[in-house]
């Protein structure tokens, strides 16, 4: 009988391919990000809210159809929000009142944009902000194909 044929061996490469079979989809998952963290630009959250301001300001570029005149001025009040949120989040203060501190920062924040924009813009705007609160840039399904399922039946 040679080693081949005995069943030791196959029930050892049995159990060897399993267990290869189920760690290589883990070690493909892992090499895709190796820090480990969330994917670039997004920090832990729901559907992809925390966007960093280029990408926010590129999304409100093609979905407000911005000119280059509000595209600057948008620009600049994200960095200013950038820099009052890094300030925050450094601060002493107790985690509530930095929350409260950010959420104020926020609304002013939504409140100048909506000043650069014209009516139109302003509409979209404030439904796009509306979408987000809902769950995500593009509604619960965050991917944008079509629209948002409507509110389960109570």
């Amino acid at each position: 009988m040679t080693i081949f044929a005995s069943r030791t061996f196959k029930r050892t490469a049995a159990l060897l391919l399993c267990t290869v079979s189920l760690a290589l989809p883990a070690l493909a998952q892992n090499s895709s990000n190796p820090e480990g963290g969330p994917p670039p630009g997004r920090g832990p959250g729901r559907g992809g809210m925390r966007m960093n301001p280029e990408e926010r300001l590129a999304r409100l570029k093609t979905e407000l159809n911005l000119s280059e005149d509000q595209v600057a001025k948008i620009k600049a009040i994200f960095e200013e929000g950038r820099a009052k949120m890094q300030a925050e989040r450094k601060s002493d203060a107790a985690p509530e009142d930095r929350r409260g501190a950010m959420m104020a920062d926020m609304k002013v924040e939504r409140e100048k944009i909506a000043a650069v924009l014209n009516a139109d813009q302003k509409a979209k705007f404030e439904e796009m902000e509306a979408r987000m609160r809902r769950g995500g840039p593009r509604g619960p399904g965050g991917n944008g194909d079509g629209p948002p399922p409507p509110p389960p039946p109570q």
